[in-house]
Order: structure tokens, then sequence, then C-alpha cells
């Protein structure tokens, strides 16, 4: 498929971030607050289709982070996605959150990369040369003072964890260009497990457990 005009949406955390490749560049917007996606995203989306001097019709995909993140972000972000694909036929591709993530840090690898979930517990994966494909990355979770107790390796993520460590990780969000791009970079690969009935991927219970087209 060419893909001319793609749509990248990520509201996995607290940075409502949108993107939009086109052939005549990319355009992005982004805002970190608590609100920003209930009050900016359709705001976002409609400058970013007005810089690029396309309509919605025009899209030839839209890339939605679907998770694990923050639960209310990742509904809108899903429900807005849904909103703009279905009418046109638009295909939606769900992509993860750790990988957007990794991409956003230029896949500096022997990092924790972590998404965290509520007080000291994060959704996390160790990148490595030895992790697999950055699309089948496996996620786990747990408690961050735990894990960076058994791996004493620096960690990237989007919270700071001074208070607990007496020093700052890096602090970095993933965002809608950095989806854009893996969906441009491995578009094959996440175009078949674009279907109707995606929805937000929790990890329920708590439990890690590898994403698949049938955990959608």
């Amino acid at each position: 498929m060419n893909m001319k005009n793609l749509l990248g949406i990520d509201t996995s955390t607290d940075n409502c971030s949108v993107a939009l490749i086109t052939a005549s560049g990319l355009f992005e917007r982004n805002e970190v607050a608590k609100s920003a996606h209930s009050e900016k995203l359709i705001l976002f989306i409609a400058d970013l289709l007005n810089k690029a001097k396309i309509n919605v019709k025009d899209l030839d995909g839209i890339g939605v982070n679907i998770g694990p993140g923050s639960f209310t972000g990742l509904r809108i972000g899903l429900s807005v996605a849904k909103g703009l694909a279905f009418p046109y036929k638009i295909p939606l591709i769900p992509v993860k959150s750790l990988p957007v993530l990794v991409r956003a840090n230029n896949f500096e690898n022997g990092l924790i990369y972590f998404i965290k979930s509520h007080k000291d517990m994060v959704f996390y994966h160790k990148f490595t040369n030895e992790s697999p494909g950055l699309i089948d990355l496996n996620i786990d979770y747990g408690n961050i003072i735990e894990i960076v107790k058994k791996h004493n390796t620096p960690i990237v993520g989007n919270f700071d964890f001074f208070d607990y460590f007496n020093s700052s990780n890096q602090v970095i969000f993933p965002s809608g260009k950095a989806l854009a791009e893996l969906v441009v970079e491995h578009f094959e690969q996440l175009y078949i497990l674009s279907k109707n009935e995606i929805e937000p991927y929790y990890l329920t219970s708590f439990l890690a457990k590898k994403w698949t087209g049938n955990n959608l």
C-alpha cells in the first residue's frame, strides 16, 4: 500500500501528541497536561490537516497508541482515531506504547524503558541488542525500585523518579511523531493487525503477555 498521508496519535501518557507525515513534510503538535487529550486532541489534528492542506478522507492510514498507559488517555485517543477512520474506511493501525518510546529515544539500547502505571509500578522492557524485533517487544509489569535493583540499568520513561533514587532519570514521552515513523518503517507488519474491533492494551490484571493479533 502506498502511504502518502499518515496520521499518528499518541495519548498513552500525559503527552497529547499528534503527527502527520505527508509528501510535503512532517507536521506535529504536543502538549503535556492532564486535560490535554479531551481538550486539545481534535484541535491538534484539525490544525495539522489544515497546515498540510489535506482532509481526513485524504489519509492513507491512522496509527494509534493502544497502550499500555493511561486508561482515560488511551480511550480518548482510540475513540477519536476510530471516529476519523471508519467513515472513510481508512486503515486503523495499532501500536504498543513501549516500541513508540524506544523510537522516540532513537533506539538507544542498554536502557530500561518504562510507562508509569501508578505509585511505583511501571510497564517496562529492558531494550538491548538481544531484544526481539521492535514491534514484538515483551512488556513486563513491576515495581520500579525492584526493577532498578535487579538490573542496575538507567531508566527512561514518562516520569521522574528522583524521590525514589535521589537522582533524576531521563524523562521522555511517547509521541505521535515516533509512532507515525514506526508505522512507516514497519507498515507491513503492523497493517495486518488493522481491524475494526481494536481495543486499548491494558495488560489486564497487571499480567505481562506478548502482543499478538489475538490480543486485540
